[in-house]
């Protein structure tokens, strides 16, 4: 679930259900340093919101679509920052990646991997679509 404010006010006033869920990782690497690209694809149903809705009216969808993706973006990048900086782990799997992808360019990079994942910049995109409304209730 997806609980996110569409108002403005501190406490979540909408709700949507997760139907399915995809994400692309990829990076480059230029200037000796390490670029990360997530994107994120979510498909939802709307359960719940405080806004005023026309299941009809596709601007209506879209701002709750864009608030809902501005919200997933803000939650990864929390965390994936929280982990460069509090605990220094790689449990996304960015160097696995980079060793998959290019052995000889890991190969450069792992003997000071502790030392570059804290500052790898990480980019988030994302897209959330409502799919289906049927299960709307004002709050």
């Amino acid at each position: 679930v997806l609980a996110y404010s569409s108002t403005g006010e501190d406490s979540p006033d909408t709700t949507l259900e997760i139907s399915k869920s995809s994400t692309k990782i990829s990076y480059t690497y230029e200037d000796e340093k390490v670029k990360v690209s997530i994107e994120t694809q979510t498909d939802t149903f709307l359960n719940e919101t405080a806004e005023p809705f026309d299941a009809v009216d596709t601007q209506c969808i879209l701002k709750l679509e864009e608030k809902a993706a501005k919200m997933v973006e803000s939650n990864v990048k929390r965390v994936i920052e929280k982990v460069q900086k509090d605990y220094n782990s790689d449990i996304f799997g960015f160097g696995s990646m980079i060793y998959k992808s290019n052995p000889s360019l890991w190969r450069q990079l792992s003997d000071h991997w502790d030392e570059i994942f804290p500052s790898i910049q990480v980019d988030v995109h994302s897209k959330v679509n409502i799919v289906n409304s049927s299960y709307i209730k004002k709050s």
